[in-house]
């Protein structure tokens, strides 16, 4: 009788075990990851750029955190910002503005399932619209646990060749940057300004002897060495505002950020025609009107070149 009641002891706790393990077994795996999750606009639009942070736990949002931060203030955000500096209202003439959209979008991030869920509210309808796409987009990251950011919003550029160029030489030379995409990358630059009595001769291959200008240490600092440095930061850049404003070559570093910015709006389009840049004009003290690219302030002035020009542009 003791070996019977031990067997069916036994085969009652095997059975236990057994419901045990194919209760867990059947339970639904975990959708989301935990953690945090970020998404951000490409660049800034205004002096602000939106963002999203959204927290899972067990599959459950338990935090949103949905505005746009100030482009030269990181501690100031556009939540932040009262009905007197950004006046706007609603068809009942209510205060509606960044302090009432972002928190009610964030109620909604918080409850929805999918980016669809989110409301679009009336005169908010592109923050909106935004908020759908970072939700969707930290959706497909928190399925696998990426949590890098996620930049949306990033221009996508069309494979080829785009050049931009001065419409006038000045000083003897034109400069012109030419940039060539593949798979949506940079894989060349040349960034240099023409001869306007040689198209063959080029600015960057004049010697230390024929423009004479050195850097604060003394050395050599030409259009022999900021060119190839000015391409060195093109290549690397992302933004026009990443290309770093070289001392001694401000004016060559400006046109090479004036020039980017145009090759990308016309590398997004595909257009591939010379774009032909014109210098602003500027308004001197004895009200006659020059070119941009003569002011020399905070430089050295170089030799005369083998033209018989003095070359100021820089």
């Amino acid at each position: 009788m003791k070996k019977i009641f031990a067997f069916m002891l036994a085969m009652a706790l095997a059975a236990s075990m057994l419901a045990a393990c194919g209760g867990s077994s059947s339970s639904t795996a975990q959708t989301y990851v935990d953690g945090t999750y970020r998404a951000e606009s490409y660049d800034f639009s205004r002096g602000y750029k939106e963002f999203m942070e959204v927290t899972f736990a067990g599959d459950v949002i338990t935090d949103v955190v949905f505005d746009a931060m100030n482009e030269t203030d990181p501690t100031l955000f556009k939540s932040m910002l009262t009905i007197e500096e950004y006046p706007m209202f609603d068809a009942e003439g209510n205060d509606f503005n960044p302090a009432v959209w972002y928190p009610t979008l964030e109620e909604s991030i918080l409850a929805a399932k999918t980016a669809e869920d989110i409301e679009l509210i009336a005169g908010a309808t592109h923050t909106a619209e935004n908020a759908r796409i970072m939700f969707a987009a930290i959706l497909e990251a928190a399925k696998t646990g990426a949590t890098d950011i996620i930049v949306v919003g990033a221009p996508v550029y069309i494979d080829g060749t785009y050049r931009v160029e001065q419409a006038a030489f000045s000083h003897g030379y034109k400069e012109f940057m030419e940039v060539t995409y593949a798979g949506g990358v940079v894989t060349n630059v040349v960034y240099d300004a023409v001869s306007e009595t040689d198209p063959t001769v080029f600015k960057s291959q004049l010697t230390i002897e024929e423009y004479a200008m050195f850097d604060a240490e003394g050395n050599d600092f030409h259009p022999a060495v900021w060119y190839p440095t000015l391409i060195a930061n093109i290549m690397a850049a992302e933004k026009p505002a990443d290309i770093e404003i070289i001392a001694a070559a401000t004016h060559t570093s400006e046109n090479a950020r004036i020039f980017l910015a145009l090759i990308q709006e016309a590398a997004v389009a595909g257009n591939t025609e010379v774009i032909l840049y014109e210098e602003p004009v500027v308004e001197t003290s004895d009200d006659t009107a020059t070119s941009g690219d003569t002011s020399t302030a905070g430089e050295s002035v170089p030799a005369t070149t083998s033209s018989g020009n003095p070359d100021v542009s820089a």
